[in-house]
């Protein structure tokens, strides 16, 4: 299943794909998996980032490791939709979020920088 990110400057985008996240229910990137990829024109993971305000439902709090692609080195998960309530940050690959994350991420942010939560 792919989906699109939303920017926040430039509101939903949909077409071409190319920097992307890889959910898994699993650690060890392992379980079924869900890809989550960033469209064309906004190619380029940019400083201020993509954002996906929300999961399918089958995916709400179910992640426990992913794999990002491209320049979307930089993520932020977060415990409820639309990038809000508790935050953790991470670099490249994750194989185990972490048991503050495990099993609980509702909405993610993919940027090229470091932010803070």
């Amino acid at each position: 299943m792919v989906l699109a990110l939303k920017s926040y400057s430039c509101g939903d985008v949909t077409s071409q794909w190319w920097n992307s996240i890889k959910l898994f229910k699993d650690a060890d990137f392992s379980g079924d998996s869900l890809t989550l990829e960033i469209p064309f024109p906004y190619r380029d993971c940019d400083q201020e980032g993509m954002r996906i305000d929300s999961l399918p439902t089958e995916w709400d709090a179910v992640t426990s490791s992913f794999r990002v692609y491209n320049t979307c080195w930089h993520s932020r998960l977060y415990t409820e939709a639309m990038t809000a309530g508790s935050c953790r940050k991470y670099k490249d690959d994750v194989s185990y979020v972490g048991d503050f994350m495990n099993d609980k991420m509702m909405s993610v942010r993919l940027q090229s920088v470091e932010r803070a939560c």
